[in-house]
Parts: C-alpha cells; sequence; structure tokens
C-alpha cells in the first residue's frame, strides 16, 4: 500500500422529497393540475388560490394581417437614435458638444448614415467645420461600428479599423 495524497471525484445524485413532488406536478395536465391545487387548498387552510384568466390575443390585427409572435422574437422597440443617446451619458461632455451629438443624432438616416452638407451644417451650429468633423468623429467612434458613416466607404472602413487586427489589404480596396 502507497502513502499519499489522492484526488477522486465524484458524482451523486439524490432525490429529495422536493425533487420528485416536482417531477411529479411537471408531468401533469392543466387540469390535472388544478385539481390538485385544488385538493391541497381544502387540506390546507392557508393556501389560496386565485383563478386567473388568460386572454387570448386575436389571430389577426386591426388592419386584417395576421399576427405571427415568431416573427416578433428578438425584435427591440430601442430605436438607434435612443441606442445612442444611453451611450452618450457614459462620457463627461459640455452642455454645448452633447447638443451638437443629439442634432447629429437627430439628422441621421434610417441607416444611420449622416447625410448632410458640412458647410451648411457646421454653418446651422454656428461651428467651425474642424469642430463638426471632431464632433462627427465622435459620433462614428459609438456603437455599433459605422454609425455616423457619410458614405458606404466610409462606414465600411470605420468597422475595418475596429477590428483587431488591422488588414491593409482590405482598407485599400475599400479606399
Amino acid at each position: 500500500m502507497r502513502a499519499g495524497l489522492f484526488q477522486e471525484q465524484r458524482l451523486h445524485l439524490s432525490l429529495t422529497k422536493e425533487l420528485a413532488q416536482a417531477i411529479e406536478l411537471l408531468q401533469y395536465s392543466t387540469l390535472e393540475l388544478r385539481s390538485f391545487l385544488h385538493e391541497q387548498s381544502l387540506e390546507n387552510p392557508f393556501l389560496e388560490i386565485k383563478d386567473h384568466k388568460f386572454v387570448r390575443t386575436p389571430k389577426q390585427s386591426r388592419n386584417g394581417e395576421t399576427r405571427n409572435w415568431i416573427e416578433n422574437i428578438g425584435k427591440s422597440s430601442e430605436t438607434l437614435a435612443s441606442y445612442l443617446k444611453v451611450q452618450l451619458h457614459a462620457f463627461p461632455l459640455s452642455a454645448k458638444r452633447r447638443q451638437i451629438l443629439h442634432y447629429l443624432i437627430a439628422s441621421l438616416d434610417e441607416d444611420g448614415y449622416l447625410r448632410m452638407e458640412m458647410k451648411e451644417t457646421a454653418a446651422l451650429l454656428s461651428l467651425s467645420e474642424e469642430e463638426l468633423e471632431e464632433a462627427i468623429q465622435f459620433l462614428q467612434s459609438l456603437e455599433p461600428a459605422g454609425v455616423g458613416a457619410r458614405s458606404l466607404q466610409e462606414c465600411l472602413l470605420i468597422q475595418l479599423q475596429r477590428l483587431p487586427v488591422r488588414h491593409e489589404l482590405a482598407e485599400r480596396v475599400i479606399a
């Protein structure tokens, strides 16, 4: 017999009373479960069962379109603008800078592009073109990558620059 330290790993499964009851309850149909709960409430005066009535939603919306709940899975009610504004709260920005960024966010089209003339926008906001460009670059640093780009080319370049590994060939192809 050898003396020494040995490590042993074991897996032990024990069926507790609570686990057995949970397994039994999971096998009940809705009617059987209601009956079981009713019996339990008669035996135990401290149990109170509230009858919940479930309202089924109509299969068609008001305009006659059939609703498919599966299509709505994963859809978010959050807009791009609200998502960007939430990100702004993480940065200590001056009131003026925050106002400029809110204007730029409101100016994004449905694809997240900025389609505006630099000179006109700078004049409208009483900024130099350099200050406006700095604000746009800050907007472009937010998520999702490519937001605030002024063209598809710029959008793709922003996305490439965010990758952990630099892809010079891809950058040259896009540029």
